[in-house]
């Protein structure tokens, strides 16, 4: 239920200080509007998600390079230990 109420001068000039003062507050500080921070998190996490995928990608890379480089390894391996038991065959 609303009740009237009877303003006066008094109430007229502080209501109007409050809300003076909070005017000056807002031209301090700058007010960002809801959409505007949802653009800026979703900016921010859009550069962050790319950072990882790049991450991603050259680490991909790297394990790629090492595997290579132990079947490499691996193959050389079996290589030399096949001419050793061929080797060894041939010298008994």
């Amino acid at each position: 239920m609303l009740v009237p109420v009877k303003a006066t001068l008094k109430h007229i000039k502080s209501y109007s200080f409050i809300f003076n003062m909070e005017n000056k507050q807002n031209k301090s500080t700058p007010k960002i509007d809801n959409k505007r921070y949802l653009k800026l998190i979703v900016k921010q996490k859009t550069t962050a998600l790319k950072n990882c995928e790049d991450k991603l990608i050259e680490y991909e890379n790297i394990i790629e390079r090492q595997q290579k480089m132990i079947d490499h390894l691996l193959t050389n391996i079996v290589q030399v230990k096949t001419e050793n038991d061929i080797e060894q065959q041939l010298f008994r």
